[in-house]
């Protein structure tokens, strides 16, 4: 679960890199040896027909994520390793929006890959990895939060499947508005 981490600012051509050597990229760099584990991670994804570098430009701006979704909000001063960042994600139905305050992980450009963690204290911390991966004439989009293992028990039990729904529904609200700004 490790340290902050600010990545090269650069962006290289790394469109041609296909997007299981990607994804493998970010999950080497960043020790995601969780990233593909059933029991402890809540996961969505969804391809856009967009270039990666557009849906990253959507991805990458927190600060705007309320203007194009109704499913996660967040503010931050500045999108960079060990900022905090506030969080309002709607998990429940009929229910106000739960707030987290968390810190950014990662922000790495190139990789295209952003991560936020929460500590609960007593060992039990969260990590949320979002990564735009290209892929043939667009890209992927896929987010993973990995639970720990007694918190994640009382996650599966309580908020779970909320959590889910709302990664999906911010995936879909990403691939809508990627291809209402850029056709």
């Amino acid at each position: 679960m490790g340290c902050a981490v600010e990545a090269d600012e650069s962006v290289e051509a790394s469109e041609q890199l296909s997007s299981k050597s990607s994804i493998e990229k970010v999950v080497d760099t960043y020790g995601l040896d969780w990233f593909d584990d059933e029991t402890n991670v809540i996961r969505a994804e969804v391809y856009i027909p967009v270039p990666a570098r557009d849906v990253w430009a959507l991805v990458s701006d927190p600060n705007g994520y309320g203007e194009w979704n109704d499913a996660i909000t967040a503010e931050v001063d500045q999108v960079k390793a060990g900022e905090t960042i506030a969080l309002d994600a709607q998990i429940l139905d009929g229910l106000p929006p739960t707030h987290s305050v968390e810190k950014i992980l990662a922000v790495d450009k190139k990789l295209r890959a952003i991560a936020w963690h929460r500590d609960f204290g007593f060992g039990q911390v969260t990590e949320r990895w979002q990564i735009v991966v290209p892929e043939g004439k667009g890209c992927r989009y896929i987010t993973a939060l990995h639970e720990p293992k007694v918190l994640g028990f009382f996650m599966n039990l309580t908020v779970t499947k909320g959590v889910r729904a709302s990664f999906e529904r911010f995936a879909k609200a990403l691939k809508s508005e990627s291809i209402r700004r850029f056709p």
